[in-house]
């Protein structure tokens, strides 16, 4: 029998068929939202570092650190100056945030529009121009096209302030509807130009917004409907005309009440914050047809550090957690820090040497000891060098756009 290659595991999981001989795939670094941040201070960095996400200092890994990291996926997506603080500290981000770095973390002090009485003719900063991307196609790799652009809401909080923009929704319709304009457009023109761009097809497309806190979202749920889906159906019917690629949501919040919203653009993979009010993982699976594929919606760092102390109870509950959240992707529930990376590369391990057969099993009877103990074994042959990581990458930019 001829082996089963990974886009065949990945076509068989988006069927929601459960069929896959393969093992569980696993996703570590592909995107902003799951990648690995290094908060090293900018005099520790080389002049013209790239990196994938500026504010949130997330590596650039290409096809060497994807193996390395034991990930199914690579990210294929746009690349940007490390940026360079002040003297006092702080620094501007693309959208004109001021930023302050506080012990490694980046913390927003000034918005650009805070202020402003008209907020209509503010424009959104170039598409970027640099791009970082695999140049042919891998078996054992999917492309993820990630513009790593802020989500509409997101847009709209960081140039506006969350408190001015909340008050622009509540008070002002017009003016939140310019800015949510502005954000369309600047999204529109990331994914565009990307798609444009990729020297292979993408395997996913993802798209990311913030929408809220734990507890609650920034918006209430009509106001999401009636301001923020319209302009999402719009980004969204903008990409198809680019790719009909599956589509991948990832968003913050407690947005249990729109989840029939985000699912009816057409979403195949979804990763929603798992700790939110309302979204446990596996009442979120019930709720969801089987060819949405669920994404990081298992601890992996807890799962590894649980496997590597001996902690069975742990390791037993999070193979019954993840078989009851299946179809889905084993992937970090955020981005990483170097530190953290050794331990998510032993839990994704672990969840991929789940077959198809282990996972039905489990959800019908609880987590059987010989699963349990089957994993642990071949986690044990697994080699971990995040020497590909832990040194910025030297990947092959190119530059798909003036200047």
């Amino acid at each position: 029998m001829a082996p089963v290659t990974v886009r065949q595991r990945w076509a068989a999981l988006l069927r929601g068929s459960g069929d896959d001989p393969g093992g569980v795939l696993v996703d570590i670094g592909s995107s902003v939202r799951t990648g690995v941040r290094d908060r090293r201070v900018a005099t520790a960095r080389p002049a013209d570092e790239l990196v994938a996400d500026p504010v949130q200092c997330t590596r650039l890994l290409g096809t060497a650190a994807a193996r390395a990291v034991h990930s199914d996926f690579v990210r294929a997506g746009f690349a940007h100056p490390f940026p360079r603080p002040d003297a006092d500290d702080s620094f501007h981000d693309a959208l004109g945030v001021r930023w302050l770095w506080c012990d490694g973390e980046p913390a927003p002090l000034e918005h650009p529009l805070t202020d402003a009485g008209d907020v209509g003719s503010f424009r959104a900063p170039p598409v970027p121009t640099r791009l970082v991307a695999p140049s042919v196609l891998d078996d054992d790799l999917l492309v993820v096209a990630d513009v790593a652009a802020p989500g509409p809401v997101e847009f709209c909080a960081a140039v506006r302030g969350p408190w001015s923009f909340l008050d622009d929704v509540a008070d002002d319709r017009a003016t939140a509807a310019a800015l949510l304009d502005r954000a369309l457009e600047y999204a529109i023109g990331c994914y565009d130009t990307l798609l444009q761009a990729l020297p292979v097809p993408p395997d996913l497309v993802l798209l990311a917004d913030d929408l809220g806190y734990a507890d609650s979202m920034f918006l209430a749920a009509s106001d999401h409907r009636d301001l923020v889906a319209p302009r999402m159906r719009e980004l969204v019917a903008a990409i198809r005309a680019r790719t009909d690629a599956p589509l991948g949501l990832s968003v913050t919040g407690a947005v249990g009440g729109i989840l029939p919203d985000l699912l009816d653009l057409g979403v195949h993979v979804l990763h929603v914050q798992h700790d939110a009010r309302g979204l446990d993982p596996a009442e979120v699976r019930r709720s969801l047809p089987a060819t949405t594929v669920l994404h990081g919606v298992t601890d992996l760092v807890e799962l590894g550090r649980a496997v590597g102390v001996g902690d069975m109870a742990t390791v037993a509950n999070t193979v019954y957690q993840f078989a009851r959240t299946t179809p889905a992707v084993a992937a970090p529930v955020g981005s990483l820090d170097l530190a953290e990376l050794p331990d998510a590369i032993v839990g994704g391990r672990f969840l991929a040497a789940l077959g198809a057969d282990d996972l039905a099993l489990v959800r019908r009877a609880g987590p059987v000891r010989s699963i349990v103990v089957r994993c642990l074994d071949a986690v044990r042959d697994t080699e971990i060098d995040t020497s590909d990581v832990a040194v910025p990458a030297r990947l092959d930019v190119a530059v798909v756009g003036p200047g």
